[in-house]
């Protein structure tokens, strides 16, 4: 048995942000709005929805850059990138796996790169398989980072839950 904190944003109120509309849904609206988006859903999911939030977008077709969170140092070897020429998408997996640090280190480059004209900047795009408001009420997470992070939330439910749903 899985306990909460393996398991998928499905447990609590702001855990499930994004689930009022489908999914197909969530990413217009977020195609359309220059905001982060925080994808409740495993690596494969998360990836195929980033790829079509740059399509859906203001971004090339195949300007997705993949970062592992799960990596020891993975922010320091691949940090925020400031502006571009050709907007992409950056996809920081796993972002529940980043050390205290790293959060903190996140939150620095995010505040810059923010900061810049959306035209010019990097299109980031955060996913986690565990729910990282758990990992905020259990101190695990900056709930300040969470929030930054988590500006529209989409939740892909779990296989099991979808596969239900289509026998139903």
């Amino acid at each position: 048995m899985m306990s909460e904190e393996d398991s998928t944003a499905t447990g609590s109120a702001p855990d499930r942000a994004g689930a009022a509309g489908t999914i197909s849904e969530e990413i217009a609206l977020a195609a359309n709005a220059d905001l982060t988006v925080l994808i409740s859903a495993g690596p494969e999911e998360s990836r195929a929805i980033a790829l079509e939030l740059g399509r859906a977008g203001r971004c090339q077709q195949g300007a997705l850059e993949v970062v592992d969170c799960r990596e020891p140092d993975a922010l320091t070897k691949h940090p925020l990138p400031a502006r571009r020429r050709r907007p992409s998408v950056l996809l920081l997996q796993e972002v529940h796996a980043l050390s205290r640090d790293a959060q903190s280190q996140l939150e620095e480059q995010l505040e810059s790169v923010l900061g810049i004209p959306a035209a010019e900047r990097v299109r980031v795009v955060s996913s986690s398989s565990r729910s990282l408001y758990a990992q905020v009420r259990r101190r695990r997470f900056q709930e300040r980072l969470y929030y930054r992070l988590n500006m529209i939330h989409i939740v892909v439910p779990r296989s099991t839950a979808r596969i239900g749903a289509r026998d139903s």
